[in-house]
């Protein structure tokens, strides 16, 4: 049921870069899918996350399964490989519309927590920004 949803969004990001789009803004869940069809049609792709989606050394990630706080190095290896296993329910599809697309393979593990830049949809009053996010990540 994932892959035919992905499979479905997928085509979409397509067709709305198609049909004119300069700019795709991109949740976290679908953000591998919509980097590609960025770099196929050389449009920028801006990630636009309601949760933090970058591995940080300071609090485990949402989606950590009983995780208050782990410690600085268990944070991050939870985090990391909580987008790990987040990125492996698009392996498939991805590697489908790279194909599609003309693109080469994906390197590296696929992980739907790269676009650049990213802006979080929370204040930083609410999630204090981690000293260790990637400057492009606000």
């Amino acid at each position: 049921m994932t892959s035919a949803f992905l499979e479905r969004l997928a085509n979409r990001v397509v067709a709305a870069v198609e049909e004119g789009t300069g700019l795709v803004l991109t949740a976290f869940g679908p953000a591998s899918l919509s980097e590609a069809v960025g770099e196929a049609f050389a449009v920028p792709v801006i990630g636009t996350y309601l949760a933090p989606a970058f591995a940080t050394r300071e609090f485990p990630l949402p989606g950590v399964p009983g995780a208050d706080d782990l410690g600085p190095d268990g944070n991050v290896a939870a985090g990391r490989a909580l987008l790990a296993r987040a990125g492996t329910l698009q392996e498939g599809v991805l590697t489908r519309l790279r194909t599609r697309l003309g693109l080469p393979a994906a390197v590296g593990p696929v992980q739907g927590g790269r676009s650049r830049p990213v802006f979080h949809g929370f204040s930083p009053r609410v999630v204090p920004r981690p000293a260790d996010w990637p400057s492009e990540v606000r």
